[in-house]
Protein backbone atom coordinates (compact mmCIF):
# COMPACT_ATOMS: atom_id res chain seq x y z
CA UNK A 1 0.00 0.00 0.00
CA UNK A 2 2.93 2.71 0.12
CA UNK A 3 2.78 3.02 -3.70
CA UNK A 4 -0.27 3.76 -3.41
CA UNK A 5 -0.23 6.34 -0.27
CA UNK A 6 2.91 7.92 -2.03
CA UNK A 7 0.88 8.13 -5.68
CA UNK A 8 -1.92 9.81 -3.80
CA UNK A 9 0.28 12.60 -2.06
CA UNK A 10 2.23 13.46 -5.40
CA UNK A 11 -1.32 12.82 -7.56
CA UNK A 12 -2.64 15.90 -5.74
CA UNK A 13 0.48 18.18 -5.97
CA UNK A 14 1.27 19.75 -9.11
CA UNK A 15 5.11 20.80 -7.59
CA UNK A 16 8.05 18.35 -5.83
CA UNK A 17 7.39 16.68 -2.47
CA UNK A 18 10.03 16.18 -0.59
CA UNK A 19 11.22 12.40 0.67
CA UNK A 20 11.61 14.05 4.14
CA UNK A 21 7.91 14.84 3.52
CA UNK A 22 6.60 11.46 2.47
CA UNK A 23 8.70 9.77 5.32
CA UNK A 24 7.34 12.59 8.00
CA UNK A 25 3.73 11.95 6.55
CA UNK A 26 3.55 8.79 6.19
CA UNK A 27 5.82 7.13 8.90
CA UNK A 28 8.19 5.12 6.70
CA UNK A 29 11.83 5.25 6.43
CA UNK A 30 13.56 6.61 2.89
CA UNK A 31 14.29 3.22 1.99
CA UNK A 32 10.72 2.57 1.81
CA UNK A 33 10.04 5.57 -0.35
CA UNK A 34 12.85 4.64 -2.99
CA UNK A 35 11.27 1.36 -3.41
CA UNK A 36 7.51 2.86 -3.96
CA UNK A 37 8.59 5.54 -6.04
CA UNK A 38 10.87 2.75 -7.77
CA UNK A 39 7.57 -0.02 -7.96
CA UNK A 40 5.41 3.30 -9.27
CA UNK A 41 7.89 4.11 -12.42
CA UNK A 42 8.37 0.72 -12.76
CA UNK A 43 4.48 0.24 -13.78
CA UNK A 44 4.80 3.06 -16.17
CA UNK A 45 4.28 6.59 -14.21
CA UNK A 46 6.83 9.10 -15.16
CA UNK A 47 8.56 10.38 -11.98
CA UNK A 48 10.58 13.17 -12.05
CA UNK A 49 13.20 12.67 -9.03
CA UNK A 50 15.49 15.94 -8.49
CA UNK A 51 17.97 16.52 -5.52
CA UNK A 52 16.58 18.46 -2.65
CA UNK A 53 13.16 19.12 -3.99
CA UNK A 54 11.87 15.43 -4.21
CA UNK A 55 9.75 14.15 -6.22
CA UNK A 56 7.07 15.53 -8.87
CA UNK A 57 4.33 12.88 -10.79
CA UNK A 58 4.69 14.11 -14.48
CA UNK A 59 2.09 11.60 -15.98
CA UNK A 60 0.20 8.62 -14.99
CA UNK A 61 -0.11 4.81 -16.18
CA UNK A 62 -3.48 3.44 -17.36
CA UNK A 63 -3.70 1.71 -13.96
CA UNK A 64 -7.11 0.89 -12.67
CA UNK A 65 -5.63 1.57 -8.65
CA UNK A 66 -7.72 3.99 -6.49
CA UNK A 67 -5.77 6.64 -6.54
CA UNK A 68 -5.91 7.06 -10.22
CA UNK A 69 -9.87 6.30 -10.59
CA UNK A 70 -10.99 8.41 -7.22
CA UNK A 71 -9.56 11.23 -9.30
CA UNK A 72 -11.43 10.74 -12.31
CA UNK A 73 -14.84 9.58 -11.18
CA UNK A 74 -17.77 11.24 -10.41
CA UNK A 75 -19.95 9.25 -8.20
CA UNK A 76 -21.88 9.41 -4.85
CA UNK A 77 -22.12 6.16 -3.31
CA UNK A 78 -20.58 3.31 -6.37
CA UNK A 79 -16.49 3.10 -6.28
CA UNK A 80 -16.36 5.54 -3.76
CA UNK A 81 -14.12 2.63 -1.70
CA UNK A 82 -11.60 1.00 -4.35
CA UNK A 83 -10.09 -1.92 -3.82
CA UNK A 84 -7.15 -2.30 -6.16
CA UNK A 85 -5.46 -5.56 -6.89
CA UNK A 86 -2.18 -5.71 -9.41
CA UNK A 87 -3.42 -9.40 -9.73
CA UNK A 88 -5.86 -11.62 -8.38
CA UNK A 89 -7.87 -14.71 -9.00
CA UNK A 90 -11.19 -13.52 -9.19
CA UNK A 91 -12.72 -9.79 -8.24
CA UNK A 92 -16.02 -11.69 -7.52
CA UNK A 93 -14.51 -13.90 -4.68
CA UNK A 94 -12.38 -10.47 -3.62
CA UNK A 95 -15.99 -8.68 -2.78
CA UNK A 96 -17.01 -12.01 -1.15
CA UNK A 97 -13.99 -11.17 1.07
CA UNK A 98 -15.06 -8.28 1.57
CA UNK A 99 -18.47 -8.46 2.30
CA UNK A 100 -17.48 -10.69 4.69
CA UNK A 101 -15.26 -8.23 6.34
CA UNK A 102 -18.31 -5.39 6.43
CA UNK A 103 -17.02 -3.12 3.29
CA UNK A 104 -19.44 -0.86 2.87
CA UNK A 105 -21.84 -0.98 0.10
CA UNK A 106 -20.95 -0.01 -3.58
CA UNK A 107 -17.41 -0.77 -2.83
CA UNK A 108 -15.39 -1.79 -6.07
CA UNK A 109 -13.18 -4.40 -6.65
CA UNK A 110 -10.65 -4.08 -9.20
CA UNK A 111 -7.42 -5.74 -10.72
CA UNK A 112 -5.32 -5.05 -13.54
CA UNK A 113 -4.74 -9.01 -14.17
CA UNK A 114 -7.69 -11.70 -13.08
CA UNK A 115 -6.17 -15.21 -13.47
CA UNK A 116 -9.48 -17.10 -12.83
CA UNK A 117 -12.24 -14.85 -14.34
CA UNK A 118 -15.46 -16.71 -14.67
CA UNK A 119 -18.46 -16.52 -16.87
CA UNK A 120 -22.02 -17.31 -17.48
CA UNK A 121 -22.70 -21.33 -17.12
CA UNK A 122 -19.21 -22.23 -15.74
CA UNK A 123 -17.30 -20.86 -18.17
CA UNK A 124 -13.59 -19.42 -17.75
CA UNK A 125 -13.22 -15.74 -18.93
CA UNK A 126 -9.83 -14.76 -20.73
CA UNK A 127 -7.67 -11.99 -19.36
CA UNK A 128 -4.28 -10.42 -20.70
CA UNK A 129 -2.73 -8.03 -17.65
CA UNK A 130 -3.22 -4.91 -18.24
CA UNK A 131 -5.44 -5.10 -21.51
CA UNK A 132 -9.02 -5.23 -20.11
CA UNK A 133 -11.20 -4.39 -17.42
CA UNK A 134 -12.01 -6.68 -14.25
CA UNK A 135 -14.07 -5.42 -11.48
CA UNK A 136 -17.15 -6.13 -8.86
CA UNK A 137 -19.80 -4.10 -7.38
CA UNK A 138 -20.93 -4.96 -3.79
CA UNK A 139 -24.84 -4.32 -3.83
CA UNK A 140 -26.87 -4.39 -0.12
CA UNK A 141 -30.27 -3.99 -1.71
CA UNK A 142 -33.22 -3.95 0.50
CA UNK A 143 -34.86 -6.43 -1.88
CA UNK A 144 -36.18 -10.44 -2.51
CA UNK A 145 -33.98 -12.86 -4.90
CA UNK A 146 -36.74 -13.04 -6.79
CA UNK A 147 -36.29 -9.32 -7.72
CA UNK A 148 -32.64 -9.07 -9.39
CA UNK A 149 -33.04 -9.61 -12.69
CA UNK A 150 -33.15 -5.64 -13.65
CA UNK A 151 -29.21 -5.77 -11.99
CA UNK A 152 -28.06 -8.15 -14.61
CA UNK A 153 -29.94 -6.06 -17.15
CA UNK A 154 -28.50 -2.48 -15.68
CA UNK A 155 -25.04 -3.61 -15.95
CA UNK A 156 -24.91 -4.82 -19.36
CA UNK A 157 -27.01 -1.58 -20.29
CA UNK A 158 -24.01 0.55 -18.25
CA UNK A 159 -21.27 -1.40 -20.14
CA UNK A 160 -23.25 -0.76 -23.74
CA UNK A 161 -23.46 3.12 -22.50
CA UNK A 162 -20.31 3.58 -21.57
CA UNK A 163 -18.28 1.91 -24.69
CA UNK A 164 -20.71 4.78 -26.98
CA UNK A 165 -19.96 8.23 -24.75
CA UNK A 166 -16.06 6.99 -23.98
CA UNK A 167 -15.18 5.12 -27.36
CA UNK A 168 -18.14 6.05 -30.32
CA UNK A 169 -18.85 2.56 -30.94
CA UNK A 170 -22.47 1.67 -31.32
CA UNK A 171 -22.72 -1.52 -29.35
CA UNK A 172 -25.94 -3.66 -28.30
CA UNK A 173 -26.95 -5.64 -25.39
CA UNK A 174 -27.63 -9.02 -25.60
CA UNK A 175 -29.84 -10.47 -22.82
CA UNK A 176 -29.34 -10.48 -20.08
CA UNK A 177 -26.21 -8.70 -20.14
CA UNK A 178 -24.11 -9.07 -22.75
CA UNK A 179 -22.65 -6.40 -24.68
CA UNK A 180 -21.97 -7.35 -28.56
CA UNK A 181 -20.36 -5.54 -31.37
CA UNK A 182 -20.43 -6.88 -35.33
CA UNK A 183 -21.45 -9.70 -33.53
CA UNK A 184 -18.90 -10.49 -31.51
CA UNK A 185 -18.71 -10.23 -27.50
CA UNK A 186 -16.77 -7.26 -26.20
CA UNK A 187 -17.98 -7.38 -22.40
CA UNK A 188 -19.90 -9.71 -20.08
CA UNK A 189 -20.89 -10.00 -16.58
CA UNK A 190 -21.71 -12.87 -14.36
CA UNK A 191 -23.88 -12.22 -11.45
CA UNK A 192 -23.71 -14.13 -8.02
CA UNK A 193 -25.78 -13.31 -4.35
CA UNK A 194 -26.08 -14.45 -1.21
CA UNK A 195 -30.10 -15.28 0.19
CA UNK A 196 -31.00 -16.04 3.64
CA UNK A 197 -35.00 -17.07 3.41
CA UNK A 198 -37.00 -14.34 1.04
CA UNK A 199 -33.72 -11.70 2.21
CA UNK A 200 -31.00 -10.54 -0.27
CA UNK A 201 -27.91 -10.37 1.77
CA UNK A 202 -25.71 -9.25 -0.95
CA UNK A 203 -25.22 -9.45 -4.70
CA UNK A 204 -22.19 -9.01 -6.81
CA UNK A 205 -21.86 -8.13 -10.47
CA UNK A 206 -19.14 -9.07 -11.81
CA UNK A 207 -18.01 -7.08 -15.03
CA UNK A 208 -15.52 -8.10 -17.58
CA UNK A 209 -14.50 -5.89 -20.67
CA UNK A 210 -11.98 -6.28 -23.47
CA UNK A 211 -10.17 -2.85 -24.07
CA UNK A 212 -6.84 -2.56 -25.10
CA UNK A 213 -6.48 -6.68 -26.77
CA UNK A 214 -5.45 -7.17 -30.02
CA UNK A 215 -5.67 -10.95 -29.91
CA UNK A 216 -7.83 -13.75 -28.15
CA UNK A 217 -6.94 -17.30 -27.79
CA UNK A 218 -8.03 -19.88 -31.42
CA UNK A 219 -11.35 -21.29 -29.52
CA UNK A 220 -12.90 -17.68 -29.44
CA UNK A 221 -11.13 -15.26 -31.93
CA UNK A 222 -14.19 -15.45 -33.84
CA UNK A 223 -16.62 -14.35 -31.50
CA UNK A 224 -14.70 -12.06 -29.26
CA UNK A 225 -13.45 -8.36 -29.73
CA UNK A 226 -12.31 -5.81 -28.12
CA UNK A 227 -12.45 -1.57 -28.29
CA UNK A 228 -8.92 -1.70 -30.19
CA UNK A 229 -9.98 -4.24 -32.47
CA UNK A 230 -13.08 -2.34 -33.55
CA UNK A 231 -11.36 1.25 -33.44
CA UNK A 232 -7.65 0.54 -33.76
CA UNK A 233 -6.65 2.80 -31.33
CA UNK A 234 -6.35 2.04 -27.64
CA UNK A 235 -8.81 3.31 -24.64
CA UNK A 236 -8.03 4.90 -21.51
CA UNK A 237 -9.36 2.01 -19.30
CA UNK A 238 -9.77 4.38 -16.78
CA UNK A 239 -11.92 6.49 -18.52
CA UNK A 240 -13.99 3.52 -19.24
CA UNK A 241 -14.40 2.33 -15.57
CA UNK A 242 -15.13 5.54 -14.67
CA UNK A 243 -18.31 5.66 -17.49
CA UNK A 244 -19.34 2.40 -16.47
CA UNK A 245 -19.45 3.35 -13.15
CA UNK A 246 -21.42 6.45 -13.23
CA UNK A 247 -23.99 4.75 -15.81
CA UNK A 248 -24.34 2.00 -12.96
CA UNK A 249 -24.98 4.25 -10.43
CA UNK A 250 -27.49 6.50 -12.55
CA UNK A 251 -29.59 3.46 -13.30
CA UNK A 252 -29.07 1.85 -10.13
CA UNK A 253 -30.31 4.22 -7.74
CA UNK A 254 -33.29 5.08 -10.13
CA UNK A 255 -34.35 1.43 -10.27
CA UNK A 256 -33.96 0.86 -6.57
CA UNK A 257 -36.52 4.02 -6.08
CA UNK A 258 -38.78 3.04 -8.79
CA UNK A 259 -38.77 -0.13 -7.06
CA UNK A 260 -39.74 1.22 -3.82
CA UNK A 261 -42.86 2.69 -5.28
CA UNK A 262 -44.09 0.19 -6.81
CA UNK A 263 -43.82 -1.60 -3.33
CA UNK A 264 -45.68 1.00 -1.55
CA UNK A 265 -48.77 1.74 -4.34
CA UNK A 266 -50.09 -0.68 -7.07
CA UNK A 267 -48.20 -1.29 -9.98
CA UNK A 268 -48.71 -0.04 -12.83
CA UNK A 269 -48.03 -2.13 -15.71
CA UNK A 270 -48.11 0.15 -18.55
CA UNK A 271 -45.18 1.98 -16.93
CA UNK A 272 -41.90 0.40 -17.31
CA UNK A 273 -38.85 1.16 -15.31
CA UNK A 274 -37.05 4.07 -16.76
CA UNK A 275 -33.51 1.76 -17.56
CA UNK A 276 -35.68 -0.84 -19.11
CA UNK A 277 -36.88 1.85 -21.86
CA UNK A 278 -32.71 2.53 -22.74
CA UNK A 279 -32.24 -1.23 -22.47
CA UNK A 280 -34.82 -2.51 -24.84
CA UNK A 281 -33.33 0.23 -27.31
CA UNK A 282 -30.24 -1.54 -27.30
CA UNK A 283 -31.51 -4.89 -26.93
CA UNK A 284 -30.93 -7.23 -30.49
CA UNK A 285 -33.19 -10.04 -29.25
CA UNK A 286 -36.07 -8.24 -29.67
CA UNK A 287 -38.32 -8.73 -32.79
CA UNK A 288 -35.46 -11.58 -33.48
CA UNK A 289 -36.05 -15.28 -33.96
CA UNK A 290 -33.91 -16.72 -30.83
CA UNK A 291 -32.67 -20.42 -30.21
CA UNK A 292 -33.29 -20.86 -26.14
CA UNK A 293 -31.37 -23.67 -24.58
CA UNK A 294 -32.47 -24.44 -21.01
CA UNK A 295 -31.39 -27.64 -19.02
CA UNK A 296 -32.91 -30.55 -21.61
CA UNK A 297 -34.55 -28.36 -23.77
CA UNK A 298 -34.18 -26.31 -27.15
CA UNK A 299 -36.97 -24.10 -28.39
CA UNK A 300 -37.43 -21.50 -31.32
CA UNK A 301 -39.58 -18.36 -30.92
CA UNK A 302 -39.29 -14.87 -31.44
CA UNK A 303 -38.59 -12.44 -28.57
CA UNK A 304 -41.84 -10.42 -28.29
CA UNK A 305 -40.66 -8.29 -25.54
CA UNK A 306 -39.14 -7.97 -21.60
CA UNK A 307 -41.08 -7.88 -18.78
CA UNK A 308 -40.83 -5.32 -15.79
CA UNK A 309 -39.23 -8.26 -13.97
CA UNK A 310 -36.42 -8.02 -16.92
CA UNK A 311 -37.61 -11.73 -18.25
CA UNK A 312 -38.09 -12.48 -21.89
CA UNK A 313 -41.30 -12.89 -23.94
CA UNK A 314 -40.37 -15.62 -26.32
CA UNK A 315 -43.48 -16.41 -28.78
CA UNK A 316 -43.18 -19.60 -30.13
CA UNK A 317 -44.39 -20.82 -33.65
CA UNK A 318 -47.67 -22.39 -32.49
CA UNK A 319 -48.86 -18.98 -31.03
CA UNK A 320 -48.09 -19.31 -27.65
CA UNK A 321 -45.95 -17.10 -25.33
CA UNK A 322 -43.36 -18.50 -22.94
CA UNK A 323 -41.75 -16.46 -20.11
CA UNK A 324 -37.94 -16.89 -20.03
CA UNK A 325 -35.88 -16.32 -16.96
CA UNK A 326 -32.99 -18.11 -17.54
CA UNK A 327 -31.16 -20.19 -20.10
CA UNK A 328 -28.99 -19.31 -23.17
CA UNK A 329 -30.28 -17.16 -25.47
CA UNK A 330 -28.76 -17.06 -28.93
CA UNK A 331 -30.32 -14.62 -31.30
CA UNK A 332 -30.22 -16.55 -34.61
CA UNK A 333 -28.52 -14.90 -37.56
CA UNK A 334 -27.02 -12.11 -35.65
CA UNK A 335 -25.18 -13.90 -32.77
CA UNK A 336 -23.95 -16.72 -33.40
CA UNK A 337 -22.50 -19.22 -30.55
CA UNK A 338 -24.40 -20.47 -27.74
Amino acid sequence: MTDELILDMLSGSTDFISGERMCESLKISRTAVWKAINKLKSKGYQIDSVPHRGYRLVSSADILSRSELNTLCNTKMIGKQIVYFDSCGSTNDEARFGDAKGDAEGTVYITDFQSKGRGRLGRGWHEQEKKGIAMSILLHPMISPSQIMPVSLICGLSICKALKEITGLNCNVKWPNDVVINAKKIAGVLIEMSTSGEIVQYIIPGMGVNCNNSIFPEDIKDIATSVFLETGKSVSRKALVCGILENFEKYYFGWIEETQETTDHAIDENQIPSYLKEYKSLCINLGNEVIVHQRDMTFYGITKDITQEGELVILLANGEEKIILSGEVSVRGIYGYV
